[in-house]
């Protein structure tokens, strides 16, 4: 598949369920809401939130730049709370909702060059 609407239309067209393409940078807070916002609106709840967005800049540490550093950050930290947090929001006052959030194997097990 090509493209998030590729997917989607996939998952229409084998399952017969309905399914939302959505471009979003999890690191811009406007757009994380957009995102959950929609999604309640198409579908009247959110259940679940699968935080799986992540980056890796490798470099020597003192190497690296300190905006290399930050766009991991960004990323991976930074992009997981807003999603959380926008989610979770929704999450409450349905009083239900699960996030599962999915890290690389470098979390158990640093590799060469890798921060």
């Amino acid at each position: 598949m090509s493209s998030a609407e590729d997917v989607a239309r996939a998952i229409v067209g084998e399952t017969g369920r309905r399914a939302l393409a959505m471009k979003v940078d999890v690191t811009d807070e406007t757009q994380v809401c957009r995102m959950v916002q929609r999604t309640v609106a198409e579908w009247n709840r959110l259940d679940i939130l699968v935080a799986n967005a992540g980056i890796v800049n490798s470099a020597p540490v003192e190497e690296m730049e300190r905006e290399q550093w930050r766009a991991v950050i960004d990323v991976n930290l930074t992009g997981y709370f807003l999603c959380a947090k926008h989610a979770a929001r929704v999450m409450r006052r349905q009083a239900s909702g699960v996030i599962i959030q999915i890290n690389s194997k470098s979390g158990k097990r640093g590799s060469a060059k890798s921060l």
